[in-house]
C-alpha cells in the first residue's frame, strides 16, 4: 500500500481514511504497522465499532430502570451476577472499549453467531412437564426442543445477548434478500435446487427472528425476576421501590411473549415487538405525568397554589379521576363486564383504556397520590379483592383506619366494610387480612391473575402464553430458563 511510503504524521491521516477491512489487511500483512494500527488507532477502531454495532451492548435499552438511578443499576448488576443472569446490562451500562481488541472480539463473536444461526434447527418433539400449581391440578405437558446439540447452540446465542443483536438483524436482512431473489427467478432448469435454497433461506430468516425474540424475552424476564426477588433487598429497600416499576416490567415481559405468539408467521414480528416494548414505559409515564398535572391544577384552583396539599383533599379530588359508571370512558373504572380479560392486568392497557381490575386500579391510584402529595399508600390484599389503605397515626386503633375501594369509584371504606367484603366470599375474617402486602406480593398476584386469565382458554395461543408465565415463576436458573416452555427455540405447543 502507498501508506508505507509516507511519513508517520501523514500515515496517521491516511489511516483514518481506510475502511476497517483495509486496516485489518494492513495489520495482518505488514509487521511494521501492526503496533501502529493496534495501539495508535483506538479512536478509529472505536468509530468503526459504533458504525458496525449501533445496537450493541450498552446501547439498546433492553433494560431501563427509569426511577432507580445509579444505585438501582448497581444493585441490579450485583443481583444478575449472583443469580447467573449477567448477560443483559441495564441502559447506562458502560463497557471499556479497547479499540482493535474489542473490534476483533466482536468480529469473532459475529462469525460464531452466523455459524450457529445456519445450523440451528427447530424441533418440537420433546415434552416438558410443568408441575401442578396446587394439589389436584393436572400436570401440564408442553412440547419444546429435543435434547440435542441445538440446546447448546441456543444457549450460546442467548448468552451472547445484546452482543449479537446487530449481527442477527443484518443476517435476517441478507437472507430475506436472498430468499426474495428466488421469487423472481425464471430459470426453471434449476427449480429444484432453487427450491432447496429458498427453503434454507426461509429457515435462516425464521431462526434469526426467533433468536431476537428469545433475547428480548430473556432480557425482560431478567428484569422482572429482579423485581420479584426480595431476598437480596432489605425491608427499607423494598419499601422504597416504586409500585409501578414492577407493573411496567410485567407489561413489557407480557408484550415479548404475546407479540411472538401473534407473529408466528410474520418476519417483521420482532421488529414490531421492539417498537412496542420501548413505547410501553414512555406511554405509561407520559399518562401519569398528564394526570398528575391535571389533579394538581384542580387542587390549585380549589385550594390555592400549594405544594403540600392535605392527603384527604387529594383523596377527594381523586373521585374526579375514578368513577363507578363503566360507560364513563373519561374515568378509571372497574371492568366487571369482562373481568377476566388479560388486558385488565396490564398497567399500560389500563392506563390506555381507563378500566381494569382492583389490583391494577390500586397501582394507578397509589402512584398518582404519591406523585401529587408524596403520601405512600398501602395495598391491602383481601381474599378476592384489593383496596387501598390510607395512612394512620401510630396510636390510632387499627379498626378506625380508612380504606379506598378503587374498583367502585374510589369510595371510602371502614374496617367493618372490609369484613363485609370478605364475608361475601364465605371466608372467616381475621385481622391479618387488613395488613398491607409488599410490592413483590402485588406483582406476583398480577402474574397469577394473568395466568388465571389464559388458563380459562384452550386455544394454542393462550396455552403458550400460559407456559411462559408459569416458567417465569417456577424456573430460577438461567440455562433452565433458556430451554423452558415459552423460552426455548421452538415456541411451545400444547399436546
Amino acid at each position: 500500500m502507498i501508506v508505507l511510503l509516507l511519513s508517520p504524521d501523514i500515515q496517521q491521516i491516511m489511516l483514518s481514511y481506510l475502511c476497517w477491512e483495509d486496516l485489518l489487511q494492513l495489520r495482518t500483512t505488514n509487521s511494521h504497522y501492526r503496533d501502529v494500527i493496534t495501539n495508535d488507532c483506538q479512536e478509529l477502531w472505536n468509530g468503526y465499532i459504533a458504525l458496525r454495532w449501533p445496537n450493541g451492548k450498552g446501547k439498546t435499552p433492553l433494560l431501563h430502570h427509569h426511577h432507580g438511578g445509579k444505585q438501582s443499576n448497581i444493585d441490579f448488576i450485583n443481583w444478575s451476577a449472583t443469580n447467573n443472569w449477567n448477560i443483559h446490562p441495564p441502559q447506562n451500562y458502560s463497557t471499556v472499549v479497547l479499540g482493535f481488541q474489542e473490534f476483533h472480539r466482536r468480529s469473532l463473536s459475529d462469525h460464531r453467531t452466523v455459524e450457529l444461526l445456519g445450523t440451528l434447527t427447530v424441533d418440537c418433539t420433546s415434552v416438558h412437564h410443568l408441575p401442578p400449581r396446587f394439589p389436584g391440578e393436572e400436570m401440564v405437558q408442553i412440547r419444546g426442543m429435543t435434547e440435542s446439540e441445538d440446546n447448546s447452540n441456543w444457549i450460546s446465542l442467548m448468552k451472547s445477548g445484546e452482543d449479537c443483536i446487530d449481527c442477527v438483524k443484518k443476517y435476517i436482512i441478507r437472507k430475506k434478500k436472498y430468499r426474495t431473489s428466488f421469487l423472481f427467478s425464471n430459470d426453471f432448469l434449476l427449480l429444484e435446487e432453487a427450491s432447496r435454497d429458498y427453503r434454507y433461506a426461509e429457515k435462516c430468516v425464521q431462526n434469526g427472528v426467533k433468536v431476537l425474540g428469545g433475547i428480548w424475552r430473556l432480557a425482560f424476564c431478567q428484569q422482572l425476576r429482579y423485581h420479584l426477588d426480595s431476598t437480596m433487598k432489605s425491608e427499607e429497600e423494598q419499601q422504597q421501590s416504586l409500585i409501578e416499576t414492577g407493573a411496567i416490567s410485567i407489561a413489557k415481559f407480557y408484550a415479548t411473549i404475546s407479540c411472538s405468539v401473534d407473529d408466528d408467521d410474520d418476519d417483521d414480528g420482532e421488529k414490531d415487538m421492539e417498537k412496542l416494548i420501548h413505547g410501553i414505559e414512555e406511554n405509561v409515564e407520559s399518562q401519569f405525568l398528564e394526570l398528575t398535572n391535571i389533579i394538581k391544577l384542580r387542587l390549585g384552583n380549589r385550594l390555592g397554589q400549594n405544594k403540600n396539599y392535605p392527603l384527604m383533599e387529594v383523596i377527594e379530588e381523586m373521585r374526579s379521576i375514578f368513577g363507578e359508571d363503566e360507560e364513563d370512558e373519561d374515568k378509571f373504572r372497574g371492568n366487571s363486564a369482562n373481568y377476566y380479560d388479560a388486558k385488565n392486568s396490564l398497567l399500560d392497557e389500563v392506563m390506555l383504556r381507563r378500566k381494569g381490575i382492583p389490583i391494577t386500579l390500586a397501582i394507578v391510584y397509589a402512584t398518582l397520590v404519591r406523585r401529587v402529595c408524596g403520601a405512600c399508600l398501602d395495598i391491602i390484599g383481601l381474599p378476592g379483592h384489593i383496596v387501598i389503605g390510607l395512612p394512620f397515626k401510630a396510636r390510632t386503633p387499627y379498626f378506625e383506619r380508612k380504606f379506598v375501594d378503587v374498583f367502585h369509584g374510589g369510595r371510602l371504606l371502614s374496617y367493618s366494610d372490609l369484613r363485609s367484603i370478605v364475608s361475601r366470599y364465605g371466608i372467616a375474617w381475621c385481622d391479618e387480612m387488613a395488613e398491607p402486602i409488599s410490592h413483590q406480593q402485588v406483582w406476583l398476584r398480577m402474574l397469577r391473575n394473568l395466568t388465571n386469565c389464559h388458563s380459562r382458554h384452550v386455544q394454542s395461543k393462550d396455552l403458550r402464553i400460559l407456559a411462559a408465565l408459569q416458567s417465569v415463576v417456577r424456573v430460577g436458573n438461567f440455562e433452565q430458563m433458556v430451554l423452558a416452555p415459552g423460552f426455548a427455540a421452538c415456541d411451545p405447543r400444547v399436546i
